[in-house]
């Protein structure tokens, strides 16, 4: 009971500081049991990593440049199967945490992204609608560049993010808790998450940072190598220059993909514990706010 005690009381007074923190803690105890337990499904999910890295590369060479061949039924088992992998992953490292089994959290995440696929939607018909505003009251609209026309999404970004971040915290306790049902509990979980948007915003940035900076160093091998087979791409289609990639490159992309696929599982345990955590400590902030 003291214990039960004193662990409400340590999320009680848990800051976005000490969520990221006890997420790495716990991340650095847990990952390597867990992996022991699970390498052959970890190893699997590492492999469809680095096939999925070396696809991107094959479909995607020199993207936006001239000579760019769109391949867009490709793309789309691509975007499917990398879709699925990481669904995989983060169902796994849910399930290290509530109990249940892979299927079923795969399942739960996935009942959720008709609402995600719902908010996107309603944020491209916004954008659509003020680049269409832009053009018809513009003084001269067959002059209005592309690039003007197209930087209106990335402007109305902030918006996508402003109502997007309490998902979050809703898709977060749809997962932990199993009575929960998604559709009859959204509005009341994204409203607790919309109150606590500032602490939701704060933790998630923390934490992404951490793995941004982390991913930068051990991942960098790969982003070398995506670099140079973009910019050999780039002068085969647009200088007709002759490719200077080695013949053994893709086979090394794939390895180095592996190795990245590696990292991702242990970048995303981090980022589920760090969701765990906040969740919980809005959870208990808002049984004392009842109270």
């Amino acid at each position: 009971m003291n214990n039960d005690k004193e662990l409400y009381n340590d999320f009680k007074r848990r800051s976005y500081r000490s969520c990221v923190s006890d997420a790495f803690r716990t991340t650095r105890k847990s990952i390597w049991p867990l992996a022991k337990a699970n390498w052959k499904l970890f190893l699997f999910l590492a492999l469809m990593q680095g096939v999925i890295g070396v696809w991107t590369e094959y479909l995607t060479p020199g993207v936006m440049y001239v000579g760019f061949e769109f391949h867009p039924l490709s793309l789309f088992l691509l975007a499917i199967v990398a879709l699925v992998t990481c669904l995989t992953i983060s169902s796994k490292m849910f399930a290290t945490i509530n109990g249940r089994g892979l299927r079923w959290n795969f399942t739960r995440q996935l009942k959720t992204l008709p609402v995600s696929a719902g908010f996107l939607i309603v944020f491209l018909l916004l954008s659509i609608l003020c680049i269409y505003l832009c053009i018809v009251k513009g003084k001269n609209p067959d002059s209005i560049p592309l690039l003007n026309a197209l930087s209106v999404p990335a402007a109305l970004s902030p918006i996508l993010l402003i109502f997007s971040l309490p998902l979050a915290f809703a898709y977060t306790q749809y997962i932990m808790e199993p009575e929960r049902k998604l559709y009859r509990s959204l509005w009341k979980s994204y409203s607790t998450g919309f109150r606590r948007w500032g602490f939701i915003f704060i933790t998630i940035a923390l934490g992404e940072l951490c793995v941004i900076i982390f991913q930068t160093f051990v991942c960098l091998p790969n982003y070398i190598l995506t670099t140079a087979h973009n910019y050999s791409a780039i002068g085969v289609s647009s200088y007709n220059d002759a490719s200077d990639l080695p013949a053994y490159f893709y086979p090394l992309l794939f390895v180095v993909s592996t190795f990245s696929g590696m990292v991702k599982i242990c970048v995303t345990l981090f980022e589920v514990y760090t969701l765990y955590y906040m969740y919980q400590t809005i959870c208990i902030r808002q049984k004392e706010r009842k109270m």
